[in-house]
């Protein structure tokens, strides 16, 4: 009986965590801000790609905010495909970058 409730517990457990980790698409109304001219420093190693700065949406402030590019290990076989907002019928969205 105790290693039903037990996993019984596992299960709850591992429910409500998955849920919290899924992303909801926001829309908004409103035009993100000309992207920010950022001067890139110097690559501080030979394995390392630029992830450009862009806008995110601060949702208790409920405007832009400013997210400064950075340097990332570069993963091993792969390249970065930048994300950036899209113009929907419903509002802007952003489009995640991720490695390909």
């Amino acid at each position: 009986m105790k290693s039903i409730a037990k996993l019984l517990l596992v299960v709850m457990l591992s429910l409500t965590t998955f849920s919290a980790c899924a992303t909801k698409t926001i829309y908004i109304s409103k035009q993100p801000p000309t992207k920010i001219v950022q001067v890139k420093p110097a690559k501080p190693h030979p394995n390392m790609v630029w992830i450009e700065g862009h806008w995110k949406w601060h949702r208790r402030a409920h405007k832009y905010v400013w997210v400064a590019g950075k340097w990332q290990k570069v993963k091993k076989n792969r390249i970065w495909i930048s994300g950036g907002w899209e113009n929907t019928r419903r509002g802007w969205i952003w489009v995640q970058g991720y490695w390909k």
